[in-house]
């Protein structure tokens, strides 16, 4: 499994998406003009501990990562079961490695574009 592989799962995103280039740069192009107010969102909903508003900013990121066959859709889930419970112990670590994570998608989806395998 390359680096990539680890992102990004292609075959589930080229299924989602038909292998359709034109449809995968609009998506691509609309989830990059999207994530920054969106992580701001949930910066600014973690800082004040509103744990409805997380939930549903993580919910709309999930949403986005699993058309995309990101792979840390399971931790956006946890991030998201999480929030609805109220946080848990280990709650500020899952969050900082969901924006982590959810910041390397664009970059590999790039990647994969450039080197033909999308």
């Amino acid at each position: 499994m390359t680096t990539l592989d680890n992102i990004i799962d292609t075959e589930q995103f080229l299924r989602t998406t038909s292998r359709d280039r034109e449809l995968i740069s609009e998506l691509m192009f609309i989830f990059q003009r999207e994530l920054p107010a969106l992580e701001a969102q949930f910066t600014n909903a973690l800082r004040q501990g509103d744990f409805p508003a997380i939930e549903q900013t993580v919910h709309k990121v999930k949403g986005s990562l699993l058309m995309f066959g990101a792979r840390c859709v399971s931790l956006a889930g946890s991030v998201e079961l999480d929030a609805k419970r109220g946080g848990a112990p280990s709650f500020p670590e899952l969050c900082e490695d969901l924006k982590t994570e959810a910041a390397r998608v664009i970059p590999a989806l790039e990647a994969l574009l450039k080197a033909g395998e999308l």
